[in-house]
């Protein structure tokens, strides 16, 4: 009877998902890799990943939160530099151990790939794991740090930076340092170009851009105007007939 008891209240060494911590780990890393490699990030991806790790059976001794922002400054690093993604990716595959496993990794690779509309083949995704990662993605998601980096890379290449103003009247009344950024500095005089051409320059390197459309009679409607004509799009105006009394 105390064996009987024992077994019921003992931990049992194999975990449900079958997989050691390292393992685990290893799987984070990698995704988190793949995910950063473009320097372009989707919700559907990041969703992927909280999904997977939900399936763990995480160890609670280590904290996912802050082994997660280990891992990501982890995946960014390797996406800046060729030989600390070399480390990474080594330690990866080691971690990862089996066959097995590598090829349930890879299977979620290609789950995080098909998420952000890109296409990972297995010559890609080989088993040695030492990836190249490239794809452009093919759909709009939702502006999170790293695309806005990706953005502000972009549009440097457009505009100059607008100037940055301290504002002593307002500092006085306040307490506090405070700024002006005069984006009024920016063609058309508001800071709409930036997001107009974004959105453009993004679109068109997906497929081609036929034309663009827009319901607007103010600045968001110059900005557009003004994108169009960056990229030699013609812009075409529509106006409605207005009747005044």
């Amino acid at each position: 009877m105390p064996s009987l008891i024992r077994k019921l209240f003992h931990k049992s060494e194999a975990p449900n998902d079958g997989l050691t911590q390292p393992q685990r780990e290893a799987i984070v890393d990698l995704l988190n890799y793949c995910m950063y490699a473009d320097n372009l990030i989707f919700l559907a991806e990041d969703r992927l990943i909280t999904d997977t790790v939900a399936k763990f059976n995480w160890d609670p001794k280590v904290p996912f939160d802050q082994f997660d922002v280990r891992s990501i400054g982890n995946a960014r690093n390797a996406t800046e530099n060729q030989g600390y993604r070399d480390q990474l990716l080594a330690s990866i595959r080691d971690r990862l151990n089996t066959a097995a496993v590598k090829g349930q990794a890879l299977e979620l690779c290609q789950e995080l790939f098909l998420a952000d509309g890109a296409v990972c083949s297995r010559d890609l995704c080989e088993p040695s794991l030492t990836l190249s990662i490239r794809g452009v993605k093919n759909k709009v998601g939702a502006m999170i740090p790293v695309e806005v980096e990706h953005a502000r890379e972009l549009l440097s290449r457009y505009f100059r930076p607008t100037r940055l103003l301290s504002a002593e009247s307002l500092a006085q009344r306040s307490g506090a340092r405070v700024y002006l950024k005069i984006e009024s500095d920016l063609p058309t005089g508001s800071f709409k170009p930036r997001g107009a051409l974004n959105a453009l320059l993004t679109t068109a390197a997906q497929r081609p851009v036929p034309g663009v459309v827009a319901a607007s009679t103010g600045n968001h409607g110059a900005a557009v105007a003004y994108a169009r004509a960056s990229q030699k799009l013609a812009p075409r105006f529509f106006f409605r007939k207005i009747r005044t009394r």
